[in-house]
């Protein structure tokens, strides 16, 4: 089956779209997504180490289900690596306390892979090779999936040096971009992950912040085409995860609800809010929404 999962669940532009407000008393957005979808990506772990109570809560919360966990890994072994690391001792030091602030997920058999997102301007150049294959090494024991956004890394002797150390290679919609990895390309590796962020035009405009380069809202055509993209990418793989990041005013869930339908899985039921701020979630489940489910 193809699992759909959102990047994150905590946004502030959320409040009121995707979460209510004001937010019922103990309420908790892992009590709603599971409702809808397979899994979240913890987009958290990319920027601070985190607290092993609040990750193991996480995972009692949604105890008994089948709900799956995706990781990122902290940035500062993707983008920070030069200032961050000078010896190996030191990478593997912090990757023990990363591990370490996650608790009980990385034994978890529903924590599924552990996504590394490097940046365009990480290129394969011999010093970045010789970084990248030591974070694999000491990853081993991890499965690991490559976020590589310079279309330098897709040559074909690039791709399997990645697979020979264990690694799959995520499939990325971006807009186009003359750097970016070449167009439909379909993953490698025995784990499918196809990552979302939409196709916006700001991603190109040094001037704007975050919010503009993931405000982007897919047409049903894109949709219809990124399904069928998952679809020949989980011909290929053990398990294929699709994570929309096209996160801005809650898109990434519309973009979700609607790739569930298109592969044949609409929700049941979606919470009155989501169709309020998304009015054509409807027809997806059509008389449903009229209640909040919190």
């Amino acid at each position: 089956m193809i699992r759909v999962a959102t990047a994150g669940w905590s946004y502030a532009d959320w409040e009121g779209r995707v979460h209510p407000r004001p937010k019922p008393a103990g309420y908790h957005a892992l009590d709603l997504l599971p409702t809808v979808f397979d899994g979240v990506e913890i987009n958290a772990s990319f920027y601070a180490d985190m607290q092993p109570r609040v990750v193991d809560g996480w995972l009692e919360r949604t105890e008994g289900s089948e709900f799956e966990f995706l990781v990122k890994l902290g940035g500062r072994f993707t983008h920070e690596r030069e200032r961050a690391f000078r010896l190996p001792s030191e990478l593997r030091a912090s990757l023990g306390a990363f591990r370490a602030s996650l608790g009980r997920l990385p034994e978890s058999d529903r924590c599924r892979a552990l996504l590394a997102q490097f940046p365009l301007s990480f290129r394969p150049t011999e010093r970045n090779c010789r970084y990248l294959w030591t974070l694999l090494d000491e990853l081993r024991d991890w499965r690991v999936v490559l976020e590589l956004r310079h279309r330098e890394w897709y040559a074909d002797e690039r791709v399997e040096d990645c697979l020979e150390r264990g690694a799959s290679l995520a499939a990325i919609d971006l807009p186009e971009g003359p750097d970016h990895p070449p167009k439909g390309f379909a993953g490698a590796g025995p784990i499918g992950y196809l990552r979302l962020h939409g196709r916006s035009g700001a991603w190109f405009d040094a001037k704007v912040g975050r919010d503009p380069k993931y405000d982007y809202r897919y047409s049903p055509a894109e949709v219809r085409g990124l399904a069928d993209l998952a679809r020949r990418i989980d011909e290929q793989t053990q398990e294929t995860h699709v994570v929309t990041n096209n996160h801005f005013s809650g898109q990434a869930v519309a973009a979700g609800v609607e790739l569930l339908a298109e592969l044949g899985r609409p929700p049941s039921s979606l919470p009155a809010n989501w169709i309020e701020a998304f009015p054509d979630l409807a027809r997806i489940a059509p008389g449903r929404g009229q209640q909040a489910l919190f």
